[in-house]
């Protein structure tokens, strides 16, 4: 794109959010002074003006000032920091004040950001997702201090799923609502009825307005799949793969929760944590490209990715978090999440890397970002 354009970005800043009381895990998702550097500079070398307009607030003010009236379009990092649609929060401003913004518009962010609501619309577009029930929040907050009510209702809600609890069936639980891995440690695997209790218990004090998404454990091969375009033009950028080095170290989970939950040894512990994926991914995963693979598996990655993308609205650039349940001939690919703002820091996040080595420089995939934006607003 030759033409210069004034470009507002908006952000939530990881350090403001732990400033004001935030543990490193509660601002996991929020934006690392690296992301908003390398955006801005991105931007700038690309010939756009960028303005700083970081969080909500800050944006609401310029808009009421009428500030907006002067941008051409808003590169949005937001993840919002109340409410249970915080992620919304930005784009629907932005849409009320028909400004064009880059990524998956507010319908679209509102229903990636429930984990339960998105596996509802991929059942209803025969996308495979791993069976699961939910555990209301507004029935745990009447049940939580009476064990017994508590039981009576998660026997029930088991019984009715159709999902059996064991170790050779576990299940795996989290909060329906939260990003960044938060709230996942290495006893989110359940393998009896106690853990899956306790566990409720635990996450209901947490999360205490979440609902808690239980589905079928995927013990298979681990994938993210980044989808670049909109709509009929979206495609495949590329495919990763998680392997395990060594396993996610038993000793890292959340203090006080022994009884049924998955506690063996370290080498039981097959799914990444909270801790690991924010502080020693390389530790224990080697991220492989596998994008070119031949194979069956990868190639219904890919497929069910863009599916996913598509079904759900998504607009620019996202990410599609997959696990399969077997591996070899017998492995079925299931859908676990959607990222519809992916992390865009070129150093470490899963796509930029993606990207470049699929030939798309960061500079490139940024300007492609903008280029979308543009062409939908009916600006360019």
């Amino acid at each position: 794109m030759s033409k210069s354009l004034r470009i507002a970005l908006t952000y939530d800043s990881k350090a403001d959010q732990i400033a004001r009381g935030c543990t490193e895990e509660e601002a996991s998702a929020y934006a690392s002074t690296v992301l908003i550097d390398s955006v801005t500079q991105s931007l700038r070398r690309l010939g756009h003006d960028v303005i700083d307009v970081s969080h909500v607030r800050n944006l609401a003010r310029r808009l009421v000032a009428g500030e907006g009236e002067d941008w051409d379009m808003v590169f949005n990092l937001c993840e919002g920091v109340s409410g249970n649609a915080k992620e919304v929060q930005v784009p629907a401003l932005l849409e009320a004040y028909q400004i064009p913004y880059t990524f998956s518009d507010a319908a679209c962010l509102a229903l990636a950001a429930d984990k339960a609501k998105t596996k509802i619309i991929l059942q209803y577009h025969n996308i495979p997702t791993s069976p699961f029930f939910l555990v209301p929040y507004l029935e745990l907050t009447n049940t939580a201090n009476e064990p017994t009510r508590l039981t009576e209702l998660l026997k029930s809600i088991l019984q009715k799923s159709g999902l059996e609890l064991s170790e050779a069936n576990p299940l795996f639980i989290k909060p329906s609502l939260e990003g960044g891995s938060n709230g996942i440690d290495h006893k989110n695997k359940l393998t009896s009825f106690r853990g899956l209790l306790d566990k409720v218990a635990y996450m209901h004090t947490r999360f205490p307005k979440q609902d808690l998404l239980v589905e079928k454990f995927a013990d298979g091969r681990e994938f993210t799949a980044a989808i670049i375009g909109t709509g009929s033009k979206a495609r495949v950028l590329g495919v990763l793969e998680f392997l395990r080095i060594r396993p996610t170290p038993a000793s890292e989970a959340n203090p006080g929760l022994d009884s049924g939950a998955s506690t063996s040894a370290e080498d039981d512990v097959d799914f990444a944590t909270y801790k690991v994926k924010s502080v020693a991914t390389a530790e224990f995963f080697e991220i492989v490209n596998v994008t070119h693979e031949d194979s069956d598996e990868v190639r219904e990655v890919a497929r069910i990715g863009l599916a996913t993308f598509q079904a759900l609205g998504g607009r620019d650039l996202g990410r599609i978090d997959i696990r399969s349940i077997g591996r070899g001939d017998k492995a079925q690919p299931q859908v676990l999440e959607i990222n519809a703002i992916t992390g865009l820091r070129p150093d470490n996040s899963h796509v930029p890397i993606l990207a470049e080595q699929e030939g798309l420089t960061y500079d490139e995939l940024i300007a492609d970002i903008v280029s979308q934006t543009m062409q939908r607003s009916g600006r360019q």
